[in-house]
């Protein structure tokens, strides 16, 4: 299997509310907003450059790397692009709740592709200064509660102050996990879903879109932040993915916006949600399937866009 040594590590935060503040009903544009922010602040040594492109420590910077993701020089893909995905993937609450109390806890996920994990001291210290500066328009103030790795254990808590080691997860595991492939299965967008064919956002979908974009979303996760060159078959498996039938099709436009700092303007964040259903002989699909679960699909995936889970109907 191609993503058999793909890795990950899945995190969850705990934050806790000091006091009042509002928030937007999703919440992965504010916390992208305030998590790349804190992050530069923290780690940037060159306060007065405010392009990364122009700086000479680019190439070894962890923000630069983490947010910005300049693709390596001499790569022998995405050449007609910049910069390639981020190693990081948000999981904002999935609940729209629009204003968090004093005393409130405030969870949150974070995905470490690759490499990225290498950097988890610099994701647990500036969650801590991203707590502490404030949170959305408000600067609600919370504190880091403790940290969690994949496994469930605790790997940080704001009363020793102590971050113990977090073991992160190969793609053999999760898809070992997930178990054998069903006959049939229901995909849930549980954040909007914006994915693009020939310059255009999707409105009706199909298996093979999602397959297709799955397929060359976790091929390059894998060459650029695992190091790793995936062997796959891509147009053979885009073609038989083409086969797979659509049984239902629950799926509505949900609108939303967000406000982007580096450019000064409303950006849309709108997408799809809700169910698919589809059947057919999904085994040769099942291990792209279920990575794609924590990596999220389409664009804004970093914002915590695209995130599915999937409700398999048989086995």
């Amino acid at each position: 299997m191609s993503f058999a040594d793909f890795s990950l590590l899945s995190l969850d935060f705990l934050l806790f509310a000091q006091e009042d503040f509002p928030l937007p009903s999703f919440k992965g544009s504010t916390l992208r907003g305030a998590f790349g922010y804190a992050f530069k602040k923290a780690v940037c040594i060159t306060r007065h450059q405010p392009q990364c492109e122009n700086c000479i420590l680019t190439a070894n910077c962890a923000y630069s790397y983490i947010f910005e993701t300049p693709r390596p020089a001499g790569a022998e893909v995405m050449r007609k692009y910049e910069k390639v995905p981020h190693p990081f993937i948000l999981r904002p609450p999935l609940n729209s709740e629009r204003f968090i109390k004093a005393g409130q806890e405030l969870p949150f996920g974070l995905v470490l592709i690759g490499r990225a994990r290498d950097y988890l001291p610099y994701f647990v210290l500036v969650m801590e200064e991203l707590a502490a500066r404030g949170l959305g328009r408000e600067r609600g103030k919370c504190i880091l509660q403790q940290v969690s790795g994949s496994r469930g254990g605790v790997i940080y808590d704001r009363e020793n102050r102590e971050l113990l080691p977090a073991h992160g997860e190969t793609g053999t595991d999760l898809i070992s996990r997930a178990g054998n492939s069903p006959d049939q299965l229901t995909i849930e967008f549980q954040t909007p879903l914006r994915l693009v064919r020939e310059r255009k956002i999707i409105r009706k979908l199909t298996f093979q879109d999602i397959y297709r974009s799955l397929l060359r979303r976790l091929a390059i996760l894998q060459r650029f932040h695992c190091d790793l060159t995936p062997e796959i078959d891509f147009l053979g498996l885009i073609d038989q993915a083409a086969a797979i039938t659509t049984v239902t099709n629950e799926t509505y436009w949900q609108e939303s916006r967000r406000y982007s700092t580096r450019q000064k303007t409303n950006m849309s964040t709108s997408g799809l949600v809700g169910r698919l259903t589809f059947s057919g002989d999904l085994k040769p699909f099942w291990p792209v399937l279920v990575l794609g679960t924590y990596v999220n699909v389409g664009k804004n995936t970093s914002f915590g866009l695209g995130r599915y889970r999937i409700i398999e109907e048989n086995k």
